[in-house]
């Protein structure tokens, strides 16, 4: 074992305390709700500290909150991963109340649903300056903690769409496709630093959003349910465990891989 903690050997047995995520600090990054809120809460529930930043006003202050409440360490700031200097002091900011970040979980994104020739200029630099340079910003931001550490677990949040082209949805599956990539990419240059970069790939899950979207247009909630295999849309908790794997001591031998979280929409389906 390092000095970070990092395990190295394979010399030592598997431990289920590797699951744990005590002493650990993780930055989640649009952990004010949805899919991040589940995430930060579940680090926090397997003994991580917590530092949260959300662009949605109070958000981030407001998960924190409840992390705190219920016994657990966090700062919620606000923050736009679009712009390097406020991740950078947001950054500083929670090392300086909770420690150095060891766990980085790039969550914060956007979906706009629209024909692309429908899309004006901005709304598809937004996707991509969200979804895709944002996760790039806050790896760079992280990186050199890590590196001089020696430990760093990386986990992005992609999509079945980085796979699976759907219509109205042709620049978000860009970026989420640019994600995998570059979970790939880094994952090979931060190797020799002792950081492993991983990514999950949630399907169609029930976040305040989406669930707004399937309150219009109940023909797509029954048509989701009736092509996942298990039957039902997901939920924000879904996605916890695999992350928290990812971002544990259990996947130490895993790096530039993507998990699909997804009910096994994207394992085939029954229609014929």
């Amino acid at each position: 074992m390092t000095a970070s903690g990092m395990r190295t050997g394979v010399d030592e047995p598997f431990d289920p305390s590797w699951f744990r995520l005590d002493g650990r600090t993780a930055l989640v990054t649009g952990g004010g709700r949805g899919i991040g809120n589940a995430i930060a809460h579940g680090l926090a529930r397997s003994g991580a500290r917590v530092g949260i930043v959300d662009l949605n006003q109070g958000s981030a202050g407001a998960a924190a909150e409840t992390i705190r409440a219920s016994g657990g360490a966090a700062l919620g700031l606000d923050a736009d991963v679009r712009d390097p200097a406020q991740i950078s002091a947001a950054l500083k900011e929670i090392q300086a109340d909770l420690g150095p970040v060891q766990v980085l979980i790039n969550n914060a994104g956007i979906a706009i649903r629209k024909p692309l020739l429908d899309m004006a200029e901005r709304e598809i630099r937004d996707l991509i300056d969200t979804n895709l340079l944002g996760m790039i910003h806050c790896a760079r931001a992280v990186g050199p903690g890590m590196a001089q550490a020696g430990y760093g677990r990386i986990v992005n949040v992609a999509s079945i769409s980085a796979i699976h082209g759907m219509v109205t949805r042709v620049v978000y599956c860009a970026t989420k496709g640019g994600v995998d990539a570059f979970t790939r990419a880094l994952a090979v240059e931060r190797a020799p630093a002792g950081i492993t970069v991983n990514a999950i790939g949630p399907g169609i899950i029930a976040t305040p959003l989406l669930a707004a979207y399937l309150e219009q247009h109940p023909d797509k909630r029954r048509r989701a349910e009736t092509e996942v295999p298990l039957g039902r849309i997901g939920v924000p908790d879904d996605l916890v465990g695999a992350t928290l794997f990812l971002a544990s001591e259990a996947a130490r031998y895993m790096t530039g891989q993507t998990i699909y979280v997804d009910g096994g929409l994207v394992a085939g389906d029954s229609w014929w």
